[in-house]
């Protein structure tokens, strides 16, 4: 009996130390899986974070398209992503159709380059197109274009004498056969005019503000005198305190209308206005409700 019963004792011993070695495994196969995961994130995470610091306008190019090329203002495509309506391959090109308001951005001089050693792009075309989505014609009835000129950092381009109105313009970029083109690679630098003489200078930027988009960037021309205090101001209140050049401003619902955008020194209390521009803020929803008034 009492053999009986040190033999069921040992089995139950035995059970409760198979069932612990089991358990145990399963947290260490638990364990594996999280390392697993931890080391899959941080890949991921390295990888944006290369292809993110990989794609960011040095300030040594900047310096560079200003004294190579001329004065101005360059933009990542990224940042210009308020003004785009469309991006696509078109077999050995790539399109970008953006807005009519990109004109605000430059004169009449830019400068489209990409910021890996290795250059997949040809040459650029633009192209115009009407309300109804169709190509703006010369008075000969062929298609406006304007054709780059190739340059060492990228192709150059000088659109004069836009006398025709249009609602979008397309840049239509001429691939390499077989060519690897990421578009997150482009960069535009657009020319403005510079002049020590000049009193007044200009905010280059969109003229629509939507309010729940993208927060769009406005750049000044002219730069905060030394030791003097400068901000931002829309009509007579001041959106953004500080003399940078390049700000994204905050807007809200108090803005809405056409205020002007303006950028303003303070000395002893007396402003001075340094460059302005008049912007319309609206809301989406007040787009929305045009487009569905549209439709009824």
């Amino acid at each position: 009996m009492v053999s009986f019963v040190k033999s069921i004792i040992l089995t139950i011993v035995f059970i409760q130390i198979i069932s612990a070695r089991h358990h145990f495994d399963d947290d260490d196969d638990d364990d594996d899986d999280d390392d697993g995961d931890i080391s899959m994130h941080s890949y991921k995470f390295d990888h944006h974070e290369s292809s993110f610091h990989s794609n960011r306008i040095s300030d040594d190019l900047r310096t560079k398209l200003t004294n190579i090329l001329y004065p101005g203002n360059t933009f990542s495509i990224s940042e210009l992503s308020h003004t785009l309506i469309d991006s696509r391959k078109k077999g050995n090109s790539y399109s970008f159709r953006f807005r009519q308001e990109i004109m605000n951005y430059f004169n009449d001089r830019l400068f489209i380059g990409e910021l890996t050693q290795l250059k997949t792009v040809n040459k650029v075309d633009v192209l115009f197109y009407d309300q109804s989505d169709r190509p703006v014609l010369d008075k000969y009835g062929d298609i406006i274009r304007y054709t780059s000129n190739i340059h060492d950092l990228g192709h150059a381009l000088e659109l004069i004498q836009l006398e025709f109105s249009f609602s979008s313009i397309e840049f239509l970029l001429k691939l390499q056969p077989e060519a690897t083109f990421n578009k997150h690679n482009l960069f535009f630098h657009f020319s403005h005019t510079s002049s020590g003489t000049d009193v007044t200078g200009r905010i280059i930027g969109p003229t629509l503000y939507v309010i729940g988009s993208r927060k769009p960037m406005y750049t000044v021309t002219k730069t905060c005198p030394l030791g003097i205090r400068c901000g931002w101001f829309l009509n007579n209140d001041l959106i953004f305190n500080g003399p940078d050049t390049s700000v994204a401003l905050d807007c809200n619902e108090n803005h809405i209308g056409n205020p002007i955008l303006s950028y303003v020194s303070i000395t002893n209390g007396i402003t001075q206005i340094l460059a302005s521009l008049t912007i319309r803020i609206t809301f989406r929803r007040e787009q929305s409700k045009l487009s569905l008034n549209l439709l009824q």
